[in-house]
């Protein structure tokens, strides 16, 4: 891996004026040491309501921020995602050089000695006829079927490779013969950061509220990506759903729920050095074929409720 530039130039990192991030137009002192990171650019305020002392949001390219206090005393930044990884990682990258880029000058400066927690608060769809709509899932392994994650050289976490040969394959023998993309996708692995898992387990249990914690597939689309049928199209994998659903990985583990974004979470915040995690909701079960689009948000506030309190727990 290389890691000795010391210098971007203005084409490699985008910024805006003042020192401020291009995508997010926030600056270093708006970014809290803790995040919690939305893909529905219209949940942040929602959720931003639950701190005290809030900034005024920032509005920029879709992308809305704002940060305020935790009823612990934590100061947390609330944002988005955006859709699917490829925005993610630019959001990602832009928490990054908030922290350890002069924005102004380009220059890379020392790591910050705070640890930076990153949290997505998603909705996703169960994969398992046992996982209930509404239900919070919280990622402990992430795999990522999109290509955006394939461009990194991040050094694998043990454990890793053997998931991606085995979902692998499995994508390749569930894609007939003769299409056209056979055994081009294939997929990578990152995790979720251990104390991270721990801190939300214990705040769901705290709060009394019934989870799940699994192995979330990130997808780079919603609708053949995640095997649902197209109209004037034929989907590559047949059934991808219901095989990644069948799957029996190692230790007893499977397939929990299909999203957009935590395999890329997890992905670079390994390699930054960042405390990253998930907790989605649950808003379809394809097994069961049941949805709920309208209704939950209650359920999405109580998941931020998890990571609000499961912060206070990595301290």
């Amino acid at each position: 891996m290389e890691h000795s530039i010391t210098h971007f130039t203005a084409a490699d990192l985008l910024a805006g004026s003042g020192g401020r991030a291009f995508h997010l137009n926030i600056d270093p002192a708006m970014l809290a040491d803790r995040v919690i990171l939305c893909g529905d650019p219209g949940r942040v305020e929602k959720v931003a309501r639950l701190l005290s002392d809030r900034t005024n949001p920032v509005y920029n390219r879709g992308f809305v921020t704002v940060t305020g206090t935790s009823r612990h005393g934590q100061r947390i930044t609330v944002t988005t995602s955006g859709m699917g990884s490829p925005s993610l990682e630019i959001v990602a990258r832009e928490f990054s050089a908030l922290r350890r880029v002069d924005l102004v000058t380009r220059e890379l400066r020392p790591d910050p000695k705070t640890k930076f927690g990153v949290i997505r608060l998603g909705t996703s769809g169960s994969l398992q006829a046992d996982i209930p709509v509404g239900a919070p899932i919280i990622t402990d392994w992430s795999v990522g079927l999109d290509n955006a994650g394939a461009f990194y050289d991040i050094p694998a976490p043990p454990g890793a490779v053997d998931l991606e040969t085995q979902i692998g394959r499995a994508l390749k023998a569930a894609t007939p013969a003769g299409r056209r993309f056979r055994g081009r996708i294939w997929p990578y692995a990152s995790r979720a950061h251990p104390k991270v898992v721990e801190a939300l387990t214990k705040s769901a249990i705290a709060r009394k509220t019934e989870f799940v914690v699994g192995t979330t597939v990130t997808a780079p689309g919603l609708f053949a990506a995640q095997g649902r049928p197209v109209e004037n199209t034929t989907n590559t994998v047949t059934d991808l759903d219901l095989v990644l659903s069948q799957l029996q990985l190692p230790h007893a583990k499977r397939l929990t729920n299909l999203e957009m974004e935590t395999a890329m979470l997890n992905l670079l915040g390994a390699a930054f050095g960042w405390m990253t995690g998930a907790v989605c909701i649950a808003i379809a079960n394809r097994r069961t074929e049941v949805a709920n689009t309208v209704d939950y948000d209650a359920a999405v506030m109580n998941a931020a409720e998890i990571i609000i309190d499961g912060f206070q727990m990595l301290e």
